[in-house]
């Protein structure tokens, strides 16, 4: 922040050096030595230079025209030039010329004699086409020198950005092979649920980390990813829990693409908010493929005086509240989500125009 604060006052430092040159060579050539005396005393001619400072006043409004000049003719060649509206820049150059020329007619008709305002209005022209060029020069520069600054913040971003991406893919790397060194000792000690509940979670990390940055999935891997994150919930329970857990898949999935994960927050939600191993429970999960509409329906079991519930029910609401979101951006007017809450009971409908 200090250090773009010192470009700018030097940058405005820069600019206020070079309007005192310009001011003091217009002075020094058109105003200071508008009149001379010649006087002879005892034969010897002496001249006299005469310094009109009144002019100076009028001169210093002239000045003060070519400098608004100046940085207009610098806001309208950024706004249009860029823009490619050539004509209508170089129609409102001429008619700030003008529109100058006369309001430093009219200014030096005051301050200046007539002799000084035909010799100055002479080269008016020449000086304010000299601005707008010099105007034109600097803003092409000015826009060259931001492009530049543009291009090294994007290759700097680049470069942020690669080595980001390869610090990103380390640490699942490193996390996967944890992974299987745990399966291996699980396998090794005959230990089958561990092994299982390893190698699941294993593929539901791959699918998070790499197919869900996809733009579209096949729907199969996402009904491998529901099947694998159910298999994995299932070791929590043994055949003596009265839990029942289905998952039904019909219709014909070939070629059908989704959007990732966007079908797991509900089966998440059912199994966080539907099982209770101490009570009769159930999560019941269909999905169907039928004319290029998928329909998905979920429903569970609801444990009201469940405390875990009562604590957990703020998450799930984000949750539902994400995947709604989601489903407007990328299926908007193309899909229907119906909730039901009765009694012991939680139920989501969902269709989606494919």
């Amino acid at each position: 922040m200090q250090r773009l604060l010192v470009k700018r006052a030097i940058h405005v430092l820069v600019h206020i050096i070079v309007w005192i040159f310009a001011t003091y060579f217009i002075a020094r050539t058109f105003s200071l030595e508008t009149d001379s005396i010649v006087e002879y005393r005892g034969g010897i001619q002496s001249i006299t230079k005469v310094y009109n400072y009144k002019l100076q006043y009028g001169l210093l409004a002239t000045i003060v025209f070519k400098v608004v000049f100046f940085y207009l003719i610098s806001f309208f060649f950024s706004r249009l030039i860029f823009e490619k509206k050539y004509f209508k820049f170089f129609g409102l150059t001429l008619f700030l010329i003008v529109f100058f020329l006369l309001l430093e007619k009219l200014t030096l008709l005051i301050f200046c004699d007539k002799l000084c305002f035909s010799r100055y209005l002479r080269i008016g022209i020449g000086l304010y086409l000299f601005f707008a060029a010099a105007s034109i020069i600097y803003s092409f520069l000015a826009q060259w020198k931001k492009d530049q600054n543009i291009k090294i913040d994007l290759l700097e971003q680049k470069r942020t950005a690669e080595l980001n991406l390869l610090r990103s893919q380390i640490n699942p790397h490193f996390l996967f092979n944890s992974l299987n060194n745990l399966l291996s000792i699980a396998e090794r000690e005959n230990q089958k649920d561990v092994s299982n509940g390893i190698s699941q979670l294993s593929e539901l990390l791959r699918f998070m980390l790499y197919d869900s940055s996809s733009e579209t999935i096949s729907v199969t891997k996402e009904i491998e990813f529901i099947d694998n994150y159910i298999s994995l919930n299932k070791l929590r329970f043994d055949h003596t829990d009265s839990i029942e857990i289905r998952f039904e898949v019909k219709g014909d999935l070939e070629n059908i693409k989704i959007y990732p994960a966007l079908l797991i927050p509900f089966v998440e939600n059912a199994f966080k908010h539907g099982i209770n191993i101490y009570e009769k429970s159930y999560v019941k999960i269909k999905l169907e493929i039928e004319n290029k509409t998928l329909y998905f329906l979920v429903e569970n079991s609801l444990h009201v005086n469940d405390p875990l519930n009562e604590f957990e029910n703020n998450s799930s609401g984000i949750g539902l509240t994400n995947v709604r979101r989601r489903l407007e951006i990328l299926y908007p007017k193309m899909h229907i989500l119906k909730i039901y809450e009765p009694k012991e009971m939680f139920k989501i409908n969902l269709e989606i125009v494919l």
